[in-house]
């Protein structure tokens, strides 16, 4: 079982020990070093050959034990690591910051849609702008009524998340029925038009349930206008059902990540959790809702999930890395403070480079997946997503033209 990582900043010296007669290190690169019950695996990621980053991997005989870490992340490695593919996602994010000064009046004025549309529904507007800049920056070159309805479902999933995360505290457990009340009452968006004011017979939920609940009807009736123009009434009721799945897979995800208590994952492997991080991110749903409206969109949804599963669990590690301090705080469970929980002793900068290998990991996998697939709306728009997930992470924020 693999129990450890280091990670070091290696000279070629320091990479001469492990190389072999089929593996040699170039005089620059990074690496980490992961020790279990008997094996090292070794790790470098080299910026010197023709496609920019690639990653090697083999394994030594060893006896000491370092910090802890998930065998099951190793095990992917091991297995998928020297068939990936590169992602230079620096140049994206450098392709599209050259741009953003003129999406700036675009920016402002999905900001402003989204905005005005969480005040009509009652909605938090906190992550208004940032909703409408995953939009604009992932979907520069889409109408702009597609472009505002993606940055409303973005914030929808935002506000969705904060409402159900307002139940967990270090001290209180969250009511599982009270959650499943909660997501019921929000999925009844998808049997008949619903206003705020029904919140009345129900007085013991939030009024932030029944506000999420009628933006989410408003959402599926634009999108099934939408629809209209483009599909018969077969597909148009098709596209309803799988929207009502989704949306009720990223509640559900949602409820499980509520439901976990720090003191009760010491069971939980990191796959495990990103199995149902990377549904909780909203990169599935968002997904599926920019296929359903492209006219092969569902057809190209189901052939790219395999690419989608690894970008979204990108988005959702890089999500962890900024939000691990507030998510302590509550009392909920992420990557970093998964692997600190399991290891007390672990230093926070080892922890940290360890989601961070795995992102950049996700990433790769991701890119060589999505390689395979033609280009499109969905496409562009994940290959976007991903970069600027990284980005966030690398730089400390979003690039932003003033």
């Amino acid at each position: 079982m693999i129990s450890g990582v280091c990670f070091l900043e290696a000279s070629h010296e320091g990479a001469e020990q492990w190389s072999s007669p089929r593996i040699r290190f170039p005089k620059t690169s990074t690496g980490a070093c992961f020790t279990g019950d008997g094996i090292t695996l070794v790790y470098y990621r080299c910026r010197t050959f023709v496609f920019g980053w690639n990653t090697l991997f083999f394994v030594r005989e060893a006896s000491h034990h370092l910090i802890w870490f998930s065998d099951d992340c190793v095990h992917t490695m091991l297995s998928q690591g020297n068939n990936s593919m590169p992602y230079d996602w620096e140049r994206v994010v450098t392709h599209q910051s050259q741009h953003a000064k003129r999406r700036q009046r675009l920016l402002s004025q999905i900001t402003q849609a989204c905005t005005m549309w969480a005040q009509q529904h009652c909605l938090d507007v906190t992550y208004a702008r940032d909703s409408a800049f995953a939009a604009v920056i992932a979907l520069p070159s889409r109408s702009q009524p597609i472009i505002r309805l993606v940055a409303q479902l973005i914030l929808w999933i935002y506000v969705a998340d904060r409402v159900l995360d307002r139940q967990i505290s270090p001290t209180t457990t969250p009511d599982p029925n009270q959650i499943d009340r909660q997501i019921a009452t929000m999925l009844q968006a998808f049997q008949s038009p619903v206003t705020t004011t029904e919140s009345e017979s129900s007085p013991d939920l939030p009024e932030s349930i029944y506000a999420l609940r009628g933006a989410l009807s408003d959402l599926l009736a634009r999108l099934t206008r939408r629809w209209k123009h483009t599909f018969p009434e077969a597909a148009i009721t098709e596209r309803r059902r799988q929207f009502a799945d989704e949306t009720t897979k990223l509640l559900q995800a949602m409820r499980t990540e509520v439901l976990l208590r720090q003191e009760t994952v010491a069971h939980l492997t990191l796959d495990a959790y990103l199995t149902c991080g990377s549904t909780s991110i909203g990169v599935p749903l968002v997904s599926w809702t920019i296929a359903s409206m492209m006219p092969e969109g569902l057809a190209c949804c189901a052939e790219i999930q395999p690419a989608l599963f690894h970008a979204a669990c990108c988005v959702r590690l890089c999500n962890d890395l900024s939000s691990y301090q507030a998510e302590k705080a509550e009392g909920k469970v992420n990557s970093v403070l998964l692997i600190q929980m399991r290891d007390a002793t672990a230093p926070l900068s080892a922890v940290m480079a360890t989601i961070r290998v795995r992102s950049h990991h996700e990433a790769d996998r991701f890119a060589t997946l999505i390689a395979t697939q033609s280009s499109t709306m969905l496409s562009s728009f994940l290959l976007t997503t991903v970069a600027f997930a990284l980005q966030r992470y690398e730089m400390g924020g979003y690039v932003r033209a003033n």
